[in-house]
């Protein structure tokens, strides 16, 4: 009985760890910008021109810094469960988000444009095809989140 308690130890960890994929090359900035969303409705980006992949990017109040920004994102994402944060400069952050049961990984950023007064944004799943709008309900549930706290507005 041990054996087979083992055994199936073993391949729930694996089939945990197929699921969570491996980080996408070209995340990050690259001339200031965000990558362009794959082919598939699993992702949104707020510089996305498309109706399956654009998103609000997020209006900031006032003139604050770009740190400063970051750390009301920072903050913002504590409230979100399942999520770490990888990667944080002055202007941009890279977190990742794992589902509850599958421990599907999705990679989200955020950049801080203080001359447009903006936040970009993009979340994206590394694996499957549809998402049902996990991604999306994941960046609104941010943008509520530094409407609270007063950081953008509507």
């Amino acid at each position: 009985m041990k054996l087979n308690s083992a055994i199936a130890s073993s391949m729930l960890l694996l089939t945990l760890t197929a699921c969570s994929g491996v980080k996408p090359q070209g995340l990050g900035l690259t001339n200031g910008n965000l990558a362009v969303c794959p082919d598939s409705p699993n992702c949104v980006n707020s510089l996305a021109t498309d109706d399956v992949h654009a998103i609000a990017p997020m209006a900031l109040v006032g003139t604050p810094s770009s740190a400063e920004v970051i750390e009301k994102i920072k903050q913002a994402l504590t409230e979100l469960p399942r999520l770490t944060i990888i990667e944080q400069t002055d202007v941009y952050l890279y977190a990742e988000a794992q589902t509850k049961i599958m421990r599907f990984v999705d990679d989200v950023e955020f950049v801080v444009n203080t001359d447009q007064g903006l936040i970009h944004v993009r979340s994206a799943s590394r694996k499957g095809y549809k998402d049902f709008d996990v991604n999306r309900e994941r960046i609104e549930t941010v943008r509520n989140l530094l409407l609270k706290q007063g950081t953008i507005s509507r």
